[in-house]
């Protein structure tokens, strides 16, 4: 019987790696880089969205991904919603890409995270310039993309060792 319980509390601290994933990077996008007066972060926290959302949707449900951006909205004190808005629409758009993306090289992954994340820095804009009535500098938005753009790679990597050690 102890056997039974430490292999089901096994098997439920493997499965609960995509969701921790996405709070450590939840923690890191909260990180200053001292980029912009408006806060505009750096979103890393979409990458483990993206990635887990194609690769392991059973183990990172819509409501979690949600309940996460509501959080990072409070932590941040941007406004409520922006963020859980944001991470779920990405969920589900990434779940219905699903098919598309999966068991392709790792250039046809990236070329969609290249794609998406200009989309999610334009809507965090528009969203931006509604509420504080403010045009964000142009430039520090794109270094932001380019930065997110660029660590695609490296966090990839590592999460596509959590994703094996997941399915063994």
């Amino acid at each position: 019987m102890p056997n039974l319980i430490s292999q089901n509390f096994y098997r439920l601290l493997k499965n609960s790696i995509p969701g921790f994933s996405l709070f450590i990077f939840i923690f890191f996008s909260m990180m200053p880089l001292g980029l912009s007066p408006f806060k505009i972060s750096s979103s890393i926290a979409i990458i483990p969205i993206f990635y887990w959302s194609i690769y392991r949707p059973d183990l990172f449900p819509i409501y979690f991904v949600f309940i996460a951006g509501l959080l990072y909205d409070l932590i941040i004190g941007g406004p409520l919603g922006q963020w859980a808005l944001i991470f779920t629409l990405l969920r589900v758009v990434m779940e219905t890409q699903r098919k598309v993306l999966i068991g392709k090289k790792f250039n046809v992954e990236w070329l969609a995270f290249i794609i998406v994340v200009p989309i999610v820095f334009f809507i965090i804009f528009f969203i931006g310039l509604f509420i504080y009535e403010r045009i964000i500098n142009f430039s520090d938005l794109l270094f932001q993309i380019i930065f997110t753009i660029s660590l695609y790679p490296i966090i990839v990597l590592v999460m596509h060792k959590f994703r094996v050690f997941i399915n063994e």
